[in-house]
This record gives structure tokens, C-alpha cells and sequence, in this order.
């Protein structure tokens, strides 16, 4: 056990210069005077919290800001359901050095941070960029919403660290939900991205570990540059322009993800980037479908991308070696006996979603939990452009893995919803309220219900029964975890 008496313990405190942010070491002051904390929690109340509190649950801090000046390596802030921005008083970026982590609640969004700040990132160009959290450690950031305030600014910053970034949601539009920086090493799974311009940025000599995450409605879902070397494994990269864009001498490998309704290509290679797809002793099991153009792009013109065992559907451009023999491939997709993948390729693919304009955004969105489903007829009827499919369900009682379920993520709008279908459920996917619409045995049916949908201004996507029991165990067991460090 660590043994604290005879040390001076030393937290951090962002300290501004001409607005711009750099790492302080100070001694823990609380209402003018030295404290010496021994807990590993601090807990903030946005609601009910106060700077001169405890940091305790019955007498929380008011603001992530106090709570990071008093922390001690390894403390936990440990957030209650909440606004934290400008306006509730936290002062941004908000710096974790020093293994320290912000702990919110799972699949609960409405703990919500955002605002702006600028961050001078030494690793980064010593450039100064607009960012709403920066990780200096190796601590955790969990359970919470951040949304950019705007279009110039990085939800997370990763500057040379290897924390663990997993359950949130990055929203809001800006430059990206996450940047990694530096030499990182940080371990990013099970969060939503949505609405922004790159969902992740790899840069520098970074390799991280980027599991179970989905992309969606992003310029590019993934973009690696400069050394950057991540490791991609059973993500939803879907609805972005480019699923996947490597540049100048990055790497990486991919194994197991769904990348799809790609407004252009699912993968896209150039410069003297690297990608690996597969080999005869790895298969990929990447799944491709319902991309504009490509499901992958080489545009590296002095060798090819293995890519053995994956499933093709647009084919792809450029040297791709699909049997795994070390030659170039000729540019045609060809049938490969491999072992196939837990899902089996879904054709027809569905229709990329689309927002109606007037509609609010997810960022909006976000802050609503789950309700009951209202009584249509408490309504007024509702007027149409077109008339609904019928909806040929499986039945709720009788659902495989295999089925296919079409998810709603305008949760303001049941009342027009269930005027269209009235047999809708509230669910929770990848920390996101959706509604589910129906649950059909085929893609075909299923793509059907999502274009009528999407002609009704509505936005969904198309998952697979086994996707939704995945996040609902990942979810329980991430919920077990949490309560375990409470």
C-alpha cells in the first residue's frame, strides 16, 4: 500500500497565458487552505454541488475545474447526471494528468460537458488547438456525453497517453470527436460517434487499440496520418463519406468490422500507407456493403493491400490482393474459400440514412432518456407524403441472432413516429435512446422499412440481433465494473 504520510502530493491546475492552456503543478487548496486527501473519489455535482464542499457523495464540488485542482494521481471524479460548461463555471480544456479519470454513469446521457479551450500540443506541431478535454495519463474517461461547441474544436485530446476511453458519446460537429497525439498508446471501445468532421484522428507514432466503437454520419470515420498505427476490430463504421482514410505513412490492421453505406469507399489508402485486410493465417472478416463507390481504394502505387477473407460487395481499386499470395491483385473481386465471418454478408444493402432539414440535431437529442411510448390516440392525425410499408415482423417473441432490426435515433419524434408505426420499442444501442421499429428475418424487408422511413425525414440504421445482445452484455458487464469501483 502506498503510504502517503511524508510526501507532498501534488495535483493539476489548467493555468491560462493569452488563453492558452498549458500543465501546473500546484499544492491541493480548498478554501485557502492545504488539504491532504486520502480518497481515490471525488464526486461532482453540477445541481447540488458547491466549491466549498468535501468532494464527497453527500457534499460533492460543484465543477470538473475544482475537482482537478485538488486531485491527487489515481483520483476519480466521479460525475452526477448534469450540464458542465461555461455557464455552470468550468473552465476548459479540461486537463486529466497524472492518472486521473472522469467517471460517469453508463448508458446514462445526460452527464453532458462541453465548452472550448485552447490547448498548445507540443506533439502536434506546437500548434494551439480548440479542444473541450485533454488526457495527459493514463487514467479513464467513462460514461459521458461531450459535445464541440463548435466547428473548430476536438472533443478529446490525447496527448502522449494511454488512458482508456470507453462507453461515451462524441458529438456535435467541430474537427473530430478524438485526437491522438504523440506516442500514445490508448485502448478507445465502446463509444458513439456521430454528426462531426473525422469521428477519430490517429497521428504521430500513436497505436492505439480501437474496439467495438461505431462511426456514423462523419467525413471520415477513421482517419490515420502521419506514423499513426491503430488496431481496428469489430467496429460499425457506417453512413460516413470515407470509412476508413490512411495518408502519408500510417498503418493499419483490421480485423472483424461492418464498414458500410460509405457515401464514397468503405477504405481509402494513399501516400505510402499501409492497411492490412487479412492473410491466409488471419482472415480479415471485415464486411463491406452499401458503399457508393468502392469498398476499397489503393491509390499506393508501388504495392498492394492484403485483404483475405473479407466480404466485398462494390469490389474495390487499385492493387488489392485477395488470395493472400504475396502479387498484386488485377482489380477484380474474385470468391475465395475462407472461413466466414459470425455474420453473413447482408445484401440488399440498406439505404444511408438522411436527416430532414428542421429537425433537431443528435446533440440535442442526447440529453433525453428513455419514455413510455405515448397513446397515438391521444394525437391529432398526422398528414403524409407518402404512405408507410407494412411492417412483416419475425414477432418480438421469436427473435434469432441472425434477424435484422431497424432503429430509430430522433427520439423526440414519437408522436409522428408511432403515427407510421405504431408497434415501436424504446432501446438503448451503443449509448444512444433509438427506437426499434421492427425485426425482420431479411436485409430486404428491413431496407424497405428504413428507406420508407428515411422518406418521412426519420434517421435509423439497420443492426443485427446479435449487435444489440453484444452491447447489452458489454453494457452489464461495464455497469458491474463501475459499481465495483463505487
Amino acid at each position: 500500500m502506498l503510504k502517503l504520510l511524508g510526501y507532498i502530493l501534488v495535483g493539476i491546475l489548467p493555468v491560462s497565458f493569452n488563453s492558452i492552456t498549458y500543465a501546473q503543478t500546484i499544492q491541493p487548496q480548498v478554501g485557502g487552505q492545504s488539504q491532504s486527501l486520502t480518497r481515490n473519489a471525488i464526486y461532482v455535482n453540477p445541481t447540488t454541488g458547491s466549491a466549498m464542499g468535501e468532494g464527497s457523495l453527500d457534499f460533492p464540488y460543484h465543477t470538473i475545474t475544482h475537482a482537478l485542482r485538488v486531485a491527487q494521481p489515481g483520483t476519480r471524479i466521479i460525475l452526477a447526471p448534469g450540464l458542465y460548461s461555461p455557464q455552470t463555471g468550468e473552465q476548459f480544456p479540461l486537463i486529466l494528468g497524472n492518472n486521473i479519470s472522469i467517471i460517469g454513469q453508463v448508458n446514462d446521457n445526460n452527464i453532458i460537458i462541453t465548452g472550448r479551450g485552447n490547448f498548445l500540443s507540443y506533439t502536434a506541431g506546437e500548434e494551439i488547438q480548440a479542444v473541450v478535454v485533454v488526457t495527459e495519463g493514463a487514467g479513464k474517461l467513462r460514461g459521458v456525453t461531450i459535445i464541440n461547441e463548435d466547428d473548430l474544436s476536438y472533443g478529446l485530446w490525447i496527448e502522449s497517453a494511454s488512458p482508456q476511453v470507453t462507453n461515451n458519446i462524441f458529438n456535435g460537429g467541430g474537427k473530430g470527436g478524438i485526437f491522438v497525439s504523440g506516442h500514445s498508446e490508448p485502448i478507445i471501445t465502446h463509444n458513439y460517434f456521430n454528426n462531426m468532421g473525422n469521428g477519430l484522428v490517429v497521428a504521430g507514432t500513436s497505436t492505439p487499440q480501437v474496439r467495438q466503437n461505431t462511426f456514423n454520419n462523419t467525413n471520415y470515420g477513421v482517419r490515420v496520418l502521419e506514423n499513426g498505427a491503430p488496431i481496428l476490430t469489430s467496429n460499425r463504421i457506417t453512413g460516413n463519406k470515407i470509412g476508413v482514410f490512411l495518408e502519408d505513412s500510417a498503418q493499419a490492421i483490421l480485423r472483424q468490422n461492418i464498414i458500410d453505406t460509405s457515401l464514397t469507399s468503405g477504405i481509402v489508402a494513399q501516400d505510402n500507407a499501409v492497411v492490412d485486410l487479412g492473410s491466409r493465417n488471419d482472415p480479415g472478416g471485415n464486411i463491406f456493403y452499401g458503399n457508393g463507390t468502392m469498398d476499397i481504394s489503393n491509390l499506393v502505387p508501388h504495392h498492394s493491400i492484403v485483404a483475405f477473407g473479407n466480404q466485398l460487395e462494390k469490389g474495390f481499386s487499385g492493387a488489392v490482393d485477395l488470395a493472400a499470395s504475396g502479387e498484386p491483385g488485377n482489380g477484380l473481386a474474385i470468391d475465395i474459400p475462407v472461413p466466414p465471418p459470425e455474420t453473413s454478408p447482408p445484401k440488399p444493402p440498406p439505404t444511408p440514412s438522411t436527416v430532414s432539414p428542421g429537425r433537431k440535431t443528435l446533440a440535442e437529442l442526447l440529453v433525453l432518456t428513455p419514455r413510455s411510448i405515448p397513446d397515438i390516440r391521444d394525437f391529432p392525425p398526422l398528414l403524409f407524403d407518402s404512405e408507410p410499408i407494412p411492417i412483416d415482423n419475425v414477432g418480438y417473441g421469436n427473435i434469432n441472432p441472425q434477424d435484422y432490426l431497424v432503429m430509430v435515433d430522433t427520439f423526440n419524434t414519437e408522436h409522428e413516429l408511432v403515427a407510421i408505426y405504431p408497434h415501436v420499442m424504446p432501446k438503448m444501442f451503443n449509448g444512444q435512446s433509438m427506437w426499434q421499429v421492427g425485426v425482420f428475418s431479411n436485409l430486404e424487408s428491413a431496407s424497405r422499412v428504413l428507406q420508407n422511413l428515411n422518406s418521412f425525414g426519420f434517421s435509423g440504421l439497420i443492426i443485427r440481433q446479435e449487435e444489440l445482445e453484444r452491447y447489452e452484455k458489454i453494457l452489464q458487464e461495464s455497469q458491474e465494473e463501475a459499481t465495483e469501483e463505487l
